[in-house]
């Protein structure tokens, strides 16, 4: 398995420390070491999935940096507009480093709710023309990955997708948990 750590660490080496996205449960682990060591300038949970993509343009736009959109595949569907209508490369070219968690794998148990969005998680990207590899769990097979992924995208300028499955990070409990005495009660 991939420690967060290494995995955040190996992307702040290209200057990527930018992220944007929707908490999935199969990122858990990678969404706390985020929450916990950036701040709120550099990790935006947005309201959903093609929000984050225009953060991540909006972000690149000012910076020349590339940005990271975190997601489930279930969120697939929310970044078709911006990707083909925003950083697409017959558009305005511009590079975002996307973290899917692919839930309902082919040949992997999971609810079933999972189950068809699972097997057109690739289908998708392939017919929206992203590049992708599914994250290896081996820090340094990982760590070619993310460079050739680096590499494409500031080659090309084009989006390119990290596609994880459940158990690729270590296991990383947030620490920074917000105390909140004024909850709400249904009753």
């Amino acid at each position: 398995m991939i420690s967060p750590k290494f995995f955040i660490d190996t992307l702040g080496s290209y200057g990527i420390d930018f992220f944007a996205g929707v908490p999935d449960s199969l990122l858990k682990n990678i969404c706390a070491y985020i929450a916990d060591n950036k701040d709120a300038r550099h990790n935006v949970i947005a309201a959903n999935e093609g929000a984050a993509i225009g953060l991540a343009a909006g972000y690149h736009l000012a910076t020349g940096n590339i940005g990271v959109v975190y997601m489930q595949n279930s969120g697939e569907g929310n970044i078709i507009n911006p990707l083909a209508s925003l950083t697409d490369k017959e558009v305005y070219n511009i590079p975002v480093l996307l973290l899917i968690g692919w839930r309902g794998r082919p040949g992997v148990h999971d609810e079933p709710q999972h189950v068809k969005q699972g097997k057109v998680t690739t289908g998708i990207l392939n017919t929206m023309g992203v590049n992708f590899d599914v994250l290896c769990k081996e820090e340094d097979k990982a760590a070619k990955q993310i460079a050739k992924a680096v590499k494409t995208m500031k080659e090309t300028g084009e989006v390119y997708a990290l596609v994880i499955e459940k158990d690729t990070f270590e296991d990383y409990k947030l620490q920074s948990v917000e105390k909140n005495d004024l909850t709400m009660s249904r009753e």
